[in-house]
């Protein structure tokens, strides 16, 4: 499984510049990507309810200014740290995982971690 994944990561990326091209082989790749990951494990599903809780509280603070500006700004702080975040748990993957996801680019934490906090902060200006 983990050489699957280290052949599927970059395989990944390829496919996010071929997606440029409107290259239907992004759409495989994230498939692939898709089936690669072991959606069941702990700490994927507790990152599933961090984010599904940062929803809620986007939600449940609509019309409250400040509320969504401190959550705007948390959520992009976290952002930020996520490259720093990628480093530590690539060092530490076996203690929290069963597979290392964590390449030197970023991929994963991008797609898992980042892609859903930036969701919640465009909601967050969208619907302020």
């Amino acid at each position: 499984m983990e050489a699957l994944q280290r052949d599927l990561l970059p395989q990944l990326h390829h496919a996010l510049h071929a997606a440029q091209n409107g290259s239907v082989e992004f759409l495989d790749a994230c498939v692939g990507f898709f089936h690669a990951v072991r959606w069941t494990e702990p700490f994927l599903l507790c990152l599933l309810a961090f984010h599904a809780t940062c929803f809620v509280l986007v939600i449940g603070t609509r019309g409250h200014g400040v509320a969504h500006a401190l959550l705007f700004l948390t959520f992009l702080s976290l952002v930020r740290a996520a490259e720093w975040l990628n480093t530590l748990a690539s060092q530490h993957w076996p203690t929290f995982c069963s597979q290392n996801y964590f390449d030197s680019p970023g991929l994963f934490t991008s797609v898992v971690f980042s892609a859903p906090l930036l969701f919640n902060a465009v909601f967050i200006l969208m619907y302020s």
